[in-house]
């Protein structure tokens, strides 16, 4: 698990300093990803599943992002997106593609199934926190 951890900050690093990520930010972009990989591993150890381990740590990912943008005065997508780059269903998409390959289509499915759970959650996840920040922003600006 330690080692999945250093991947995750050492992945999301990289990612974000491949994206042209200021670097004042990537240690904290990378500690982000810690977080989500570290979430995602927790609520997969406790046996929520794929979809609720990817939602939940979509969702703290999120958080994170937000709450460090208005520490640091930066925008959240910054910290959010590379977050949850450990996350993206990179494997899961690729056995599909091998196994239409293989003219397995029933595997192919299942992978398809997989990849379609991951991705819905991350959008869920993320989009839900957005939107609650969103709201609770306006809310403040009216009052």
């Amino acid at each position: 698990m330690t080692v999945q951890l250093i991947m995750a900050f050492l992945g999301t690093a990289g990612f974000a300093l491949f994206c042209g990520e200021r670097k004042k930010f990537v240690p904290v972009a990378a500690l982000g990803g810690v977080i989500c990989w570290g979430t995602y591993l927790l609520f997969d150890y406790v046996g929520a599943g794929l979809f609720f381990s990817s939602l939940f740590s979509a969702v703290f990912a999120a958080i994170y992002g937000e709450v460090c943008a208005r520490i640091l005065k930066a925008p959240a997508v910054i910290f959010f997106t590379p977050a949850v780059i450990a996350l993206i269903p990179g494997r899961t998409l690729y056995y599909c593609a091998a196994a239409m390959v293989d003219n397995n289509f029933a595997l192919a499915g299942d992978f398809a199934w997989q990849t379609a759970q991951c991705a819905l959650a991350i959008a869920a996840g993320i989009g839900v926190v957005l939107s609650v920040f969103d709201g609770v922003e306006k809310f403040h600006k009216k009052n």
